[in-house]
């Protein structure tokens, strides 16, 4: 894993531990407590990230086609193909 892309700057915890301090209302003496949880959620969040990129993508069910085959009661005998070397009925 390269650690450029989960190491995260100064810049993003600042940002982020400024973040928690003032959603848990500006407290005063508890900086560390905000620095540490926002290099950890920072660090958590850049993992995911690194995580979903290594994953190959899913194909969503609605993109997927499947080929179906119609009875051949539900086949007309117009409709019918015989390709070289198809195996047919006797009623062929």
């Amino acid at each position: 894993m390269n650690t450029r892309l989960t190491t995260p700057s100064h810049e993003e915890v600042t940002a982020r531990a400024l973040q928690l301090w003032q959603i848990a209302g500006n407290p005063v003496g508890r900086d560390v407590e905000f620095w540490l949880a926002a290099e950890a959620e920072v660090i958590h969040e850049r993992a995911e990230i690194t995580q979903a990129a290594d994953k190959p993508a899913a194909i969503p069910p609605s993109t997927v086609t499947a080929r179906t085959m119609r009875p051949v009661s539900q086949t007309s005998s117009s409709q019918q193909k015989h390709l070289p070397g198809h195996l047919c009925r006797p009623a062929c």
